[in-house]
């Protein structure tokens, strides 16, 4: 047994001798330090630098554990586009603008329209549960889902149908959504149906279903409807999307998963949009990790290794957009491009596969005709204008213009062989532009190249994407580098028919062309598939003979996504916003 007493003395033996201690402790110490040099120095300098950095590994090691926890199942997309205020549901103007694409992927995740249009022309049911149109194609009924809520969680109706078909027709021929209002007189037939019925047949009308339904208890005392982004409701909108929004600043927009959703249940709480200047600056972004992915939906290649081992790059084709050249026939046919032959010289010199894989980089589908071949209407046996310089200098030649020795440049009298070129100044139109000038070139066509920037000052007043403000509206090109959008459907009444020739109507040649327009107006009028066939492959010939056009490429959409993410899939994709259809089925490691 210890002797309690003879402990506590030990005890207070040793705390009296403390001093003394420390002191030969000290010393002790010391003479090591000295004796031990430089490695002492090393190790005191260590200690002394490496401290601080322990410290703040720590506290980022903790940081990070408290972001990850705040960021489990956020999903992060690096966006270019300008920065917005509000969100636009119900666009008055057709005509891109920086934050054009931005818009569309709001409006896709935070409202529902009453359907969805896939890549094969099939009709997928989203706020409607049917939709038909009868065999006259004038007439179309919409059931609508009798289950859906709003994000306030008030029930959504017939009645807000009704009320955003009257919106879009208040708002006039400025709403992109005008032509599926324009004409046509809306029938309430019971709580949960209304019909739609049409001046004139129009089968590929229900394509143009697509706008997003707007709650009326919200907006029915609204003045303005084109003011919608700049209201109240723009900064705080109420859909039946999937997201809503959260917040919405300069450098971020956040949306949240809507409680209330009607559809399939969503593995993804958050959806980030990080705004960038430049598609490089998002591209870093995704690099260094700060955002899961980055769509490229503008023709640019990306060429980067790293990139490539840590993320994945889906792509897929921009089903209704075409890169094409518009000839001008306004100018009459006594101009060099009003000569047929002369139009059909220059396609035949154009080298699409060369352009394809040196400027696109393969990022792109070659386009024959006004159809496309994915098509049941496409014809078969279309001229395809494949590249034949032999060809083409003979149609120049029988068009008049011949080259003299010695000469550069096609001449036809007194008449040099040439045009302009015009064409959105950014780095890949340029790249093609300038590949299709060489090429005309070798054919002995002059070509003057007449970029538009997309910022242009006129008497002190700057014009935002001028080539739509100042070429298209007043047709002042000759020829017009430029992507059309076509509809799913074979119809191309919008886009050639001579009754659009004047702005805002797609005819952006003047094609003018009575057979052409008995044709497009017979293939909107039946509902029979084997006679519309008949009638778009005699369209096709009659337009491809007359070529007041050339068709280039579709271009494709990439989306680089984080190798963490999985459940991607573009397979159905027609628009860009569409990417985020089976977002459902997404999941962040």
């Amino acid at each position: 047994m210890v002797d309690v007493s003879t402990f506590v003395k030990k005890i207070r033996d040793f705390w009296w001798n403390y001093p003394s201690l420390l002191l030969k402790g000290i010393k002790f110490i010391v003479f090591v330090y000295y004796k031990t040099r430089p490695f002492s120095v090393m190790l005191v300098m260590s200690i002394i630098v490496g401290t601080p950095f322990l410290y703040l590994y720590s506290v980022r090691t903790e940081l990070s554990k408290i972001l990850a926890k705040s960021y489990i199942n956020t999903f992060v997309e690096g966006v270019v586009s300008s920065p917005i205020y509000g969100v636009d549901p119900l666009p008055i103007s057709s005509v891109p603008q920086p934050s054009t694409q931005l818009q569309r992927d709001l409006t896709s995740l935070i409202f529902d329209p009453l359907i969805r249009v896939k890549k094969d022309g099939s009709v997928e049911n989203l706020l409607a549960d049917n939709v038909t149109m009868l065999e006259d194609a004038k007439t179309v009924s919409i059931n609508i889902k009798k289950d859906v809520k709003w994000q306030d969680g008030e029930k959504m109706t017939i009645e807000d149908v009704i009320f955003t078909f009257e919106l879009i027709k208040r708002i006039g021929k400025s709403s992109i959504y005008y032509t599926s209002v324009n004409g046509v007189e809306l029938v309430k037939v019971d709580d949960y149906t209304i019909s739609l019925l049409l001046e004139k047949p129009n089968t590929s009308y229900i394509e143009s279903l697509i706008w997003p339904v707007l709650p009326k208890h919200i907006l029915e005392n609204i003045g303005d409807p084109t003011k919608i982004k700049e209201s109240f409701f723009g900064r705080n909108p109420v859909g039946t999307g999937r997201y809503i929004l959260s917040s919405i600043s300069e450098s971020e927009i956040v949306l949240q998963k809507n409680p209330f959703y009607w559809g399939e249940s969503l593995n993804i709480d958050k959806i980030i949009f990080r705004l960038y200047k430049t598609v490089e600056e998002a591209i870093v972004a995704l690099k260094v990790g700060v955002v899961h992915a980055v769509c490229n939906y503008d023709l640019l290649q990306i060429d980067d290794p790293i990139l490539e081992k840590m993320a994945n790059f889906y792509t897929a084709s921009l089903v209704k957009r075409t890169m094409v050249i518009y000839f001008n026939l306004r100018k009459g046919k006594e101009s060099f491009i009003g000569n047929e032959n002369v139009r059909k010289a220059l396609a035949y010199a154009i080298p699409k596969s060369s352009i394809l894989e040196n400027v696109l980089h393969g990022f792109g589908d070659i386009v024959v005709g006004p159809i496309p071949s994915w098509s049941w209407a496409f014809y078969e046996d279309i001229e395809k204008y494949e590249y034949n310089l032999e060809k083409a200098k003979k149609l120049l030649d029988d068009a008049g213009y011949k080259l003299q020795e010695g000469e550069e440049f096609r001449k036809n009298g007194d008449r040099v062989a040439e045009i302009d070129l015009t064409f959105q100044d950014e780095p890949v139109r340029a790249a093609i532009a300038k590949a299709i000038a060489e090429a005309w070139k070798e054919i002995g066509v002059k070509v003057t190249l007449n970029p538009v920037s997309y910022y242009v000052k006129i008497e002190e007043e700057r014009i935002e994407n001028a080539l739509y403000q100042t070429v298209i509206p007043p047709r002042d090109f000759t020829t017009l580098l430029f992507i059309q959008e076509a509809p799913l459907d074979p119809d191309r009444y919008s886009l050639y028919h001579s009754i659009n020739i004047d702005y805002p109507g797609g005819n952006i040649s003047g094609y003018k062309e009575n057979k052409v327009d008995i044709d497009l107006e017979m293939g909107r009028s039946t509902m029979d598939k084997k006679v519309r066939k008949e009638i778009y492959d005699r369209f096709q010939r009659r337009l491809m003979g007359d070529l007041p056009l050339i068709f280039l490429f579709t271009p494709k959409l990439v989306y680089i996504v984080s190798n963490r993410v999985s459940g991607i899939d573009l397979s159905s994709l027609v628009n860009p916003e569409d990417r985020f259809d089976t977002i459902s089925q997404w999941k962040i490691d």
